[in-house]
């Protein structure tokens, strides 16, 4: 095996283990999908009463960006 796949697996595994200790330690990511859509759709309408449209606008892009990202990296990770 080569330098860098050695450096890549390390990455992975260490990639892995952070993830696992995140999805274990947090409440927000343990929530029923009931809930965490309910969560989710009760922060937004929370938002807007203190957002204009502009700003509503550019973070609400901004949020779906991030989750762009992650998707596309789970998938990949999926993948290989």
């Amino acid at each position: 095996m080569n330098e860098n796949q050695k450096s890549f697996e390390e990455i992975n595994i260490s990639s892995k283990a952070r993830t696992n200790n995140i999805g274990n330690s947090s409440w927000l990511l343990s929530l029923p999908p009931q809930q965490f859509t309910l969560l989710s759709a009760l922060i937004g309408i929370l938002l807007i009463n203190y957002l204009n449209i502009n700003e509503q606008n550019s973070l609400g892009n901004f949020l779906v960006g991030i989750g762009q990202t992650l998707l596309t990296a789970a998938a990949q990770g999926e993948l290989v």
